[in-house]
């Protein structure tokens, strides 16, 4: 027998059985999603790294890749990819369980 098991088992031995009880069980679930976009800005080595010359072209050519000349360096120039996207999701589940008597005086002794 458990801990859990045992410390039932005394809840149940000091309740009177002449007296009404009740148990209240509650359950609950819940789940949460997010999506955070990054704007992540990659130097035109790790680009070409990344991907090949032809699917450059067509990432620019979709939108997905964005090409911009770097403000504090003139000649150089950066991208960003758009679809650079963290996802997280998060599920949660509870349940409880409650345990009363009720008494006949309005819980005086």
């Amino acid at each position: 027998m458990g801990k859990k098991e045992k410390g039932l088992a005394n809840i149940v031995f000091v309740m009177k059985k002449s007296q009404a009880s009740f148990c209240q069980v509650t359950k609950g679930a819940s789940t949460e999603s997010s999506l955070k976009k990054k704007e992540n800005w990659l130097t035109q080595k790790e680009v070409d790294a990344k991907w090949t010359e032809q699917e450059q072209h067509m990432h620019l050519e979709s939108g997905r890749l964005v090409a911009s000349e770097c403000p504090s360096t003139w000649g150089c120039w950066e991208s960003m990819d758009t679809s650079d996207v963290v996802k997280a999701h998060v599920g949660r589940h509870a349940q409880s369980c409650h345990l009363g008597q009720e008494y006949a005086n309005g819980g005086r002794r």
